[in-house]
């Protein structure tokens, strides 16, 4: 019956594009729940997650997905928020590769092709928030 109710759920809240790419996130946990013979619980979702053997940033979409599934169904969701949070904590929001940062001389070109364009406006802005930007760095 949890399973009928949460499926039910799943369409409500996703749109036919992300459906697709869930609804086979969704299959792997139910296929992994059976194999173990687990009910459907947060609990359960949260040893799903941690049993995939994904990077801790997949770890945390697998969380974020399955937990706004649960969220709309009766099933206590306390445990998945809170292995969220621990996975945010641990720095899964964190990109695994950060961008390079601009050089000043690269930032003058940039902004030299806005004057010419004279779009002082975007000037200005790409001016400040490199300066303020590279102060963190």
């Amino acid at each position: 019956a949890a399973v009928r109710l949460l499926d039910a759920a799943v369409y409500t809240i996703w749109a036919d594009s992300t459906l697709k790419s869930k609804r086979q996130l969704w299959a792997r946990c139910m296929n992994w729940l059976t194999r173990e013979r687990l009910p459907l619980t947060a609990d359960n979702c949260v040893r799903f997650v941690c049993a995939t053997g994904v990077p801790i940033q997949a770890q945390l979409t697998y969380a974020n997905s399955l937990s706004g599934a649960l969220a709309k169904t009766s099933i206590a969701n306390q445990p998945l928020r809170s292995f969220r949070a621990a996975l945010r904590a641990a720095g899964a929001k964190l990109p695994k590769n950060p961008a390079p940062s601009i050089t000043r001389a690269e930032m003058e070109e940039f902004v030299q092709v806005l004057v010419q364009r004279r779009d002082w406006r975007a000037a200005l802005c790409s001016m400040i928030a490199w300066k303020t930007g590279s102060r963190w760095w």
